[in-house]
């Protein structure tokens, strides 16, 4: 089994490209894959990615290529065909797009200015096959289950929780792990009075005599912009498969019945 180090990033620059100094910086720590969070930048023409082309976007797939490493750009603001998406780019060590991921649930004001994706986006890197959802997406139960469902070793998530809503955002990615096997890392902006980081990888470990499966935590600590933290995706794996094998697929198509 191979050993992945997952680099978490918690940033905020008001010109996404000036985030590029930040990201070299982390990937010299020797991140194999390396995720931004959520949003990280001010909304304007300049932060706006178009037809997949932005100055950022090159800057990105330079250093991809030059550290050998996976790049997630976190979530962007991307304009296409005159709609907006907050949008995951992830480049890899060839310096080639690998995967884009819109957003699929908007939360709160989000719905006045962004439209949904419509897509489960993946990429297969060192051996393990990565998916990306962004925020809200994974407070879904049926979300992350598509990607357990696409045998997904690792979910990446970029996110933008304040700090008041840390405490039921962890709840929801423990919860996510433990019922589909399936480890979450997330990135989450730093700066101001309401965005405190604390971003996390989240995988699983058995204890005791019966061998039961729980969720382990490792978070950023205060203070801390970038940490790797080091996963081993196979070896939930198996466990992924024995929990849907258990699964009776046959529940996503039952009636409702009231009784008699």
């Amino acid at each position: 089994m191979s050993t992945m180090k997952v680099g978490l990033l918690q940033l905020y620059e008001e010109r996404c490209s000036d985030g590029l100094t930040r990201i070299e910086e982390a990937l010299k720590t020797g991140a194999d894959l390396l995720l931004l969070p959520e949003k990280w930048m001010p909304l304007n023409e300049e932060n706006t990615v178009h037809a997949d082309v932005h100055p950022f976007l090159d800057g990105i797939a330079r250093l991809s290529s030059s550290y050998g490493a996976a790049v997630l750009t976190g979530a962007l603001y991307e304009e296409h065909e005159g709609r907006m998406y907050i949008t995951c780019y992830a480049y890899g060590p060839d310096g080639r797009l690998l995967s884009k991921q819109r957003k699929m649930h908007m939360f709160g004001a989000e719905k006045k200015s962004f439209a949904p994706g419509n897509n489960i986006g993946t990429f297969t890197f060192r051996g393990a096959r990565i998916g990306m959802a962004i925020c809200y997406d994974i407070d879904f139960p049926e979300t992350v289950r598509r990607y357990a469902l696409a045998d997904c070793d690792l979910l990446a998530v970029p996110a933008k929780i304040r700090k008041e809503g840390m405490d039921p955002w962890m709840l929801y990615v423990q919860t996510r792990v433990l019922e589909n096997r399936l480890p979450i890392a997330f990135s989450n902006c730093s700066y101001g009075r309401y965005f405190n980081g604390g971003s996390a990888l989240v995988d699983l470990i058995r204890a005791g005599t019966d061998n039961i499966m729980y969720s382990r935590t490792r978070r950023i600590q205060n203070g801390e912009n970038a940490v790797i933290f080091e996963l081993t995706p196979e070896e939930p794996r198996e466990a992924r498969h024995e929990r849907l094998a258990d699964r009776n697929a046959m529940v996503d198509s039952f009636a409702s019945e009231e009784p008699e």
